[in-house]
């Protein structure tokens, strides 16, 4: 049983230690991303706004004009938040010229993937 539970902890050490997150260390200002197609209707770590807020400005409530989008980071934030903005220098959604983004928590979710 001990054997089992060493193995067990071994294990979980070396995939804790693997995991995307870890690929960025320290993000810096000029890193490069690519905001990917989110699993469900909405982004959980990119602090875009909600949809019926870009009705009430105007816009389409859509967030399919961000999908495939290139970001460059912009800033960097205490506990691995950063700022990014369109690598294009248009701005999202017609208002916003950066947004926050949970850098660790977008890369493990898919949302944003590094450029290479």
């Amino acid at each position: 049983m001990l054997k089992k539970l060493c193995f067990i902890a071994f294990i979980f050490a070396i995939t804790t230690a693997f995991t995307p997150s870890s690929l960025v260390n320290e993000p810096k200002q000029g890193d490069v991303f690519i905001i990917n197609t989110p699993e469900g209707n909405q982004f959980y770590h990119i602090d875009f706004p909600k949809l019926n807020t870009l009705v009430k400005r105007g816009t389409i409530a859509s967030y399919k004009s961000v999908y495939n989008t290139p970001v460059v980071i912009t800033e960097v934030h205490a506990n691995n938040k950063v700022s990014v903005a369109r690598k294009d220098g248009k701005k999202f959604f017609r208002f916003y010229k950066t947004v926050t983004v949970d850098l660790n928590k977008a890369l493990e979710s898919g949302e944003l993937s590094v450029v290479e």
